[in-house]
């Protein structure tokens, strides 16, 4: 069935003929990027009603309603448009009628024809909220781009809060500058993931040849990340310090070096994490939609279990809650085991 729009009041209409023109080209991507990549249920229906219902966001006069067949837009409580809804999921003609919608709104009202692009984010906004929780759009940030070291009884201490680009790199020249290091901690406390391929190279860091992680994506296809051949340390004992706060990527250097025996873990268990996401730049914002998960080497899930330890460090040895008032002894405990090659 065909879509019709009927526009039932035209009293006080404001034309914007900049608005008509206006072609919503993050919606269109947004909606492409769900169709090709989202690896999750998706409802069109509900997906575009809640974008339209965006415009209240910006112009709290204008309110969208909908029964089961039509959207009836309305402005200071006149009805002023009626929209047929698609009688089924083609995404095409969801996406169409948001854009009806949107273009009908940004006619009636000049804070929405005077900055549309606004506009449009708060649809991302609304439509993303109705994905899964690890779907979104967001502000761009400046990126961490220096992590600091130290060295402790020749053993060097890193820290990353995130995986940015340029990490494994800055891990790699790190330990190369110190060749007489007898081994390396790697602080995942409190780091939140980042980058998904920067994560992969850091794993591959320490790994010979082995399987750091699989993802499986949108029709279940599945892809291996196998580490290239060359220890950096050459075998010289590694440890990773977790606790409830290290999630995603940081979770994938994790799990892969120690299902690989090549590290230790020290702490307490890990956020549980296991989508991924593809990211999308648009303007100052970044838009993340989930297309897929990642497995442990082994095939292992982690979103309800997290990682746990081999050794837990929380309170009273507790392996899922970290001890907040002695950040230190997770360090410790990791340089007394490297000095004793990890037992």
């Amino acid at each position: 069935m065909l879509k019709s729009i009927s526009i039932l009041a035209l009293s006080c209409f404001m034309a914007a003929a900049p608005a008509e023109a206006y072609e919503f080209a993050k919606i269109d991507m947004l909606f492409d990027t769900l169709s090709a990549d989202y690896n999750g249920a998706l409802n069109f229906k509900n997906l575009s009603l809640q974008g339209g219902k965006a415009l209240n966001k910006i112009d709290s006069s204008l309110k969208l309603y909908n029964s089961d067949s039509k959207a009836f837009l309305y402005e200071k409580n006149n009805l002023i448009a009626t929209f047929d809804l698609p009688q089924n999921e083609n995404p095409h003609l969801w996406k169409q009628l948001l854009s009806d919608i949107l273009k009908t709104g940004t006619t009636r009202s000049h804070k929405l024809s005077d900055n549309p692009s606004s506009l449009e984010t708060e649809v991302l906004a609304n439509i993303t909220e109705n994905l899964d929780k690890y779907s979104r759009i967001e502000r761009q940030t400046a990126p961490h781009d220096k992590t600091n070291y130290r060295l402790t009884d020749n053993i060097l201490y890193i820290n990353p809060t995130a995986f940015y680009k340029g990490f494994s790199d800055y891990l790699r020249k790190t330990i190369i500058s110190h060749p007489e290091i007898s081994g390396v901690i790697l602080d995942l406390r409190d780091n939140h993931g980042g980058d998904f391929n920067e994560a992969l190279k850091t794993a591959d860091l320490f790994l010979d040849n082995a399987i750091i992680t699989y993802r499986e994506a949108k029709n279940n296809a599945k892809h291996y990340y196998i580490s290239e051949d060359g220890d950096i340390l050459h075998g010289k004992p590694l440890a990773v310090l977790t606790n409830e706060e290290t999630a995603s990527s940081a979770e994938i250097v994790a799990a892969a070096l120690y299902e690989q025996s090549r590290a230790t873990l020290i702490g307490t268990k890990t956020y549980g994490k296991d989508s991924t996401q593809i990211v999308r730049q648009i303007d100052e914002q970044k838009l993340f939609i989930t297309n897929g998960h990642f497995y442990t080497p082994s095939g292992k899930r982690i979103s309800q279990t997290g990682i746990i330890p081999q050794i837990c460090t929380g309170i009273d040895k507790s392996c899922t809650l970290s001890d907040k008032n002695d950040p230190n002894k997770d360090i410790f405990v990791a340089i007394n085991l490297i000095k004793k090659d990890l037992g």
